[in-house]
C-alpha cells in the first residue's frame, strides 16, 4: 500500500506540472500574440497622427484628434513621434500625459 500511495502522489505531481507547462506555453504565446496586435495598433496610430499633422489644419476639431491619437499612441509605448512635435505645431499646453 504504501508503495502504490508513494508513486501516486508522484504520479500526480508529474502531471499537475506537466499541466501548468502547458498551460504557460499556451498564455505565453497569447501574451506574444497580443504584443502583435498592439504594435500593429501603435504604427496604424502612427501612421495617421503623421498623416494629420502634414495636413497642418487649425481647427481645434483637428488639434483634439491628434491630441487624442498621440495619447492613444504613448499608451502603447509608442516613441517615434516626439512630443515637442506635437506640442510646438499645436500649441498644447503641458505635457501630452498617457
Amino acid at each position: 500500500m504504501e508503495f502504490i500511495s508513494k508513486y501516486l502522489v508522484e504520479l500526480i505531481l508529474g502531471i499537475i506540472v506537466s499541466y501548468l507547462g502547458i498551460v504557460y506555453n499556451k498564455i505565453k504565446k497569447y501574451l506574444k500574440k497580443v504584443e502583435d496586435y498592439q504594435n500593429v495598433v501603435r504604427d496604424i496610430l502612427e501612421e495617421e497622427i503623421v498623416k494629420q499633422l502634414k495636413e497642418e489644419k487649425d481647427s481645434l476639431e483637428s488639434k483634439e484628434k491628434i491630441l487624442k491619437l498621440y495619447k492613444k499612441y504613448k499608451r502603447l509605448d509608442g516613441n517615434n513621434i516626439d512630443e515637442k512635435i506635437i506640442n510646438s505645431l499645436y500649441g498644447f499646453n503641458g505635457r501630452c500625459d498617457k
